[in-house]
């Protein structure tokens, strides 16, 4: 259970401090009702009333090879997480998401240029299937010319409740996906790793 203390209150400003570290200073243009959304925890404020809630962040991982996450989503800082119910991750097969008896996902770039990539067809029939569950907050590609991702991108993502993040594998995926289903693109450095 989090210790919680409301360290400053006035009528345009609020500072809550979680297990004594303060984690949040902000402004608000109305202070008659207050909603706070910080990492794992939900805030309601009010002059006259106070609600506290954890929340759990819901990652949906789309990729061409699952069995590659089974180890590092099952053990660890990650594991103590989903024990606690702070994080529930799930892995999708994109193979699910085909229609031949193949299960094929990848083929030519549209536009017919050199290598193979992710087809768009079924990773359009994931993201249709997930987001008439929920709204997502964020649809992610692992992209290697993708914005580098820093603790600063990690921190303003842990605000997010719901989040998909699509595995790059092959040369890419086809355009089209990038171009009307992804909403951020990130890379982790400029080296080649395997999986996908």
């Amino acid at each position: 259970m989090a210790f919680l203390r409301v360290v400053g209150w006035a009528s345009s400003a609020l500072c809550v401090a979680i297990h004594g570290e303060e984690v949040a200073m902000t402004l608000f243009p109305n202070p008659c009702l207050i909603h706070v959304h910080l990492s794992l925890f939900t805030f309601h404020f009010s002059p006259f009333s106070f609600h506290f809630s954890l929340f759990t962040m819901r990652i949906d991982i789309l990729t061409a090879c699952p069995e590659l996450l089974e180890s590092p989503l099952n053990h660890s800082i990650v594991q103590r997480a989903k024990d606690k119910g702070l994080a529930e991750i799930y892995v999708h097969n994109l193979r699910d998401f085909t229609l031949d008896k193949h299960r094929k996902i990848d083929d030519y770039a549209f536009g017919f240029g050199a290598g193979m990539v992710l087809q768009v067809e079924p990773i359009d029939r994931a993201i249709s299937y997930l987001t008439s569950q929920r709204h997502y907050d964020e649809i992610i590609f692992t992209a290697p010319d993708g914005e580098r991702f820093t603790q600063r991108e990690a921190n303003a993502l842990s605000l997010k409740e719901n989040i998909i993040i699509l595995c790059g594998h092959y040369k890419g995926v086809d355009q089209r996906v990038r171009d009307h289903l992804i909403t951020k693109e990130y890379t982790i450095g400029d080296f080649v790793l395997t999986g996908g």
